[in-house]
């Protein structure tokens, strides 16, 4: 029992069983994400002391209309006093309400993610045949560990004849075959589109379509963040869209940075 002091506690817990004789607070707190909390006061005696064995109850539900009902991920206790003759007439601000931000797990359903990466590829019948990317892609994870992975590459081809400049798009499946907390291994595989200033090979075409598949991991290097590298076959060609298709074969490796939108 303690006189001249204001005390609010508030505990949200496992269970949660209502107070018959508590009041409802007519004012509402509200945590940072939006969510609203039901505030009840604790009941003060009639000689003006506050019963300390008496608690308040935080409904962290967002329907104000089911009590007691809440959210376990967001379970925390907070309590806070205030000696109602220290206090400032002038503040109206209720308890900060502290929480931490849930971090969704690498690779769960519906988790959208950016990745910015750089790969360099050799002819497997010309060393001298040699090509760079550098670009961005965006991930989506359509069910756990399953992601399609939309790139936007600049490209630059350095071969037997002239040099070309390019845009590449591909579309790649990933699949993370083995998913731990902070790597995982994954196989990928996909197409996409190259256009290029100069024919790819020289005698070939000035577009191709690049179909290509590999394996690479994922290493966790802390804030949700992960880098990733693999290699991939990938094969140049025009499909015979035009009278000469002589394709190009090359072993690519690529690196890059991962992370959550």
């Amino acid at each position: 029992m303690l006189s001249s002091l204001t005390t609010t506690t508030i505990i949200a817990q496992m269970a949660i069983t209502p107070l018959p004789d508590a009041t409802q607070a007519s004012d509402f707190l509200t945590l940072k994400n939006g969510t609203s909390i039901n505030a009840f006061h604790i009941p003060t005696l009639d000689d003006g002391r506050s019963d300390l064995h008496e608690i308040a109850v935080l409904d962290l539900s967002s329907d104000l209309n089911t009590p007691h009902t809440w959210n376990k991920r967001f379970r925390t206790s907070l309590v806070s006093t205030q000696d109602s003759s220290e206090s400032n007439p002038e503040s109206t601000d209720a308890p900060a309400i502290n929480e931490t931000a849930s971090r969704i797990a690498f690779g769960t359903q519906g988790q959208l993610r950016w990745t910015i990466q750089g790969a360099w590829s050799i002819s497997v019948k010309d060393a001298e045949d040699q090509s760079g990317l550098l670009g961005f892609g965006i991930d989506y994870f359509l069910i756990d560990n399953l992601s399609i992975n939309g790139e936007f590459n600049g490209a630059y081809v350095n071969q037997v004849g002239p040099d070309a400049w390019g845009f590449n798009f591909n579309l790649i499946a990933r699949w993370h075959i083995i998913a731990q907390e902070n790597w995982s291994f994954f196989v990928d595989g996909g197409a996409g589109l190259l256009w290029t200033t100069e024919n790819v090979p020289d005698n070939g075409s000035r577009f191709n379509f690049t179909p290509q598949a590999g394996v690479g991991c994922t290493i966790g290097v802390g804030g949700n963040a992960r880098v990733i590298t693999g290699v991939r076959w990938l094969h140049i060609s025009n499909a015979n869209l035009y009278s000469s298709n002589p394709g190009r074969d090359s072993i690519e490796v690529y690196a890059g940075i991962t992370l959550p939108f």
